[in-house]
């Protein structure tokens, strides 16, 4: 299974331009397993001297994001994963975002 688009817009697109990559990416299509059918455009422009990235040590997690779809999903089943949620991520982080997107 590839990367989820969230994934590489939050986390690994931030490293490369740490390290001078020029990238934007945009989400054009979801897609949704086994189905598949989702898309996304990178736009890298090339030019930069690439910069080593030095990632020394593991730093204290100041926060944590969790992204997910569902089709058409009932309350009730949103009430649970967002309770399973916050159960899971008590005490792991100072702060719980169970807002909508």
């Amino acid at each position: 299974m590839s990367p989820p688009f969230h994934f590489l817009q939050r986390a690994f697109i931030p490293l490369l331009k740490r390290m001078g990559v020029n990238v934007e990416l945009q989400l054009n299509r979801f897609g949704f397993y086994p189905a598949d059918g989702g898309e996304i455009t990178a736009t890298i422009i090339a030019g930069n001297k690439l910069t080593p990235l030095h990632l020394e040590g593991r730093r204290e997690r100041v926060n944590a994001l969790g992204w997910t779809g569902f089709v058409n999903p009932s309350a009730t089943l949103l009430l649970r994963y967002a309770l399973l949620v916050a159960k899971l991520m008590l005490g792991k982080t100072s702060k719980i975002d169970l807002g909508e997107r």
